[in-house]
């Protein structure tokens, strides 16, 4: 069971997106807490490509890929801005009194402790991020 679903870099894109996943995940049985989380990945991810990734103001396609299979969620960012790799975001000092911490990047590791596996590559000039997570 997939959904692909293709849309611009436009954050009014990103609610409509959000329905059609969240009626996917919902017509596949998978339990509210695991869309949540689901939803919530991909609003910092997409978020993200839509406001950093592009040194311009064109439109731009993004792509996004969503797999249920074994009592896990497969999904794939594509995208073909500015090369980025999340996983090479430093780590954030969550222990550090507020005052000391810097400003930004609290979403990719918030995105990072609640992904399974989360993995990226760029290939054919586009940024390719996949991660799991679980069901349930």
């Amino acid at each position: 069971m997939n959904l692909k679903i293709n849309f611009r870099n436009e954050l009014a894109e990103l609610q409509k997106v959000s329905g059609q996943v969240e009626g996917f995940l919902g017509r596949n049985g998978i339990p509210q807490d695991s869309i949540y989380s689901v939803q919530l990945v991909l609003e910092e991810m997409i978020s993200n490509v839509m406001k950093y990734a592009f040194n311009d103001s064109c439109s731009h396609d993004i792509f996004l890929e969503i797999s249920v299979e074994n009592k896990k969620l497969g999904i794939i960012v594509e995208d073909d801005g500015i090369e980025f790799n999340p996983l090479s975001a430093p780590e954030k000092k969550t222990d550090a009194p507020i005052h000391e911490r810097e400003i930004g990047g609290l979403g990719i590791h918030l995105v990072k402790n609640m992904v399974q596996d989360m993995s990226y590559c760029r290939r054919d000039g586009k940024n390719h991020l996949e991660m799991v997570i679980g069901i349930g």
